[in-house]
């Protein structure tokens, strides 16, 4: 997948979707990504059982569908594998992308900066942040 053909299209950066699959793997085994493979729906499944390259744009529509699949296979359908997923992807992209605002443990600068880079991880994606 390259920049998405529709530009209505909301999209998502492969990084997100392989965060999710080696959570998967390495938590639950390869088993377990079969099973959460086989509760997506055919177009997601074609998607991810491909090669997915960190670099390149999906629909997110597909991380949607895959976020709710590892709900539903590995977790009885309980939402809170969302905090699993989540947590997951923060490790592994927050401190490098956000170094200064982790060092300093600042969320609110935190969520600014996410605003500003939100268009590195998802396209027509609407990211705001206000303080109150």
């Amino acid at each position: 997948m390259a920049e998405p053909a529709d530009p209505e299209v909301e999209m998502v950066k492969g990084i997100v979707l392989t965060s999710r699959r080696d959570l998967v793997r390495s938590t639950h085994g390869r088993a377990a990504w079969d099973k959460v493979l086989a509760s997506v729906n055919e177009q997601t499944r074609i998607l991810l059982g491909g090669r997915l390259v960190a670099t390149e744009w999906y629909p997110l529509q597909a991380n949607e569908d895959l976020d709710w699949a590892i709900c539903r296979a590995l977790g009885d359908g309980d939402p809170v594998m969302f905090r699993g997923m989540g947590a997951h992807t923060a490790d592994l992209i927050v401190a490098s992308t956000y170094p200064q605002q982790v060092r300093n443990k600042d969320p609110v600068a935190l969520l600014k900066a996410v605003v500003i880079h939100a268009p590195r991880y998802y396209i027509n994606l609407n990211v705001e942040f206000r303080q109150l």
